[in-house]
């Protein structure tokens, strides 16, 4: 049976996106291995939980809404984006990314509340 790659996730600010994709061109010319996502694939990774089948992710897209809340509950969310890390933490790069700072607490919040309406369908995840 086919698998989706199931990830929930907050888009960025066009300026966001505008400094991050200046900055992964300058590393992909420093680094020419190399692999840089288009900008349209920058985001806030909240929560990833891997290859799922069909039916699944349709079961946890189906519970995103109650889990959010409609607005007002879901307000714009004010963070710092600095830094750089990367996965593996140690041995070569699989991915890069870049940590959030100040503001973080409101995504933490977000993503205990999108953890909690979703775990009967992750078994935790």
């Amino acid at each position: 049976m086919a698998t989706l790659r199931v990830f929930t996730a907050l888009p960025l600010p066009a300026e966001a996106v505008r400094l991050l994709a200046e900055a992964c061109t300058a590393l992909g010319r420093d680094f020419p291995n190399l692999r840089v996502v288009h900008p349209e694939g920058l985001h806030v990774t909240l929560q990833f939980f891997g290859e799922l089948e069909g039916e699944r992710a349709q079961g946890i897209a189906e519970r995103l809404p109650a889990a959010i809340g409609a607005p007002p509950a879901v307000a714009r969310i004010t963070t710092v984006v600095g830094g750089l890390g990367q996965f593996p933490p140690a041995g070569s790069p699989r991915v890069l990314y870049c940590p959030l700072g100040a503001g973080s607490e409101a995504v933490g919040a977000l993503y205990a509340r999108l953890r909690d309406a979703l775990r009967p369908l992750t078994g935790g995840a």
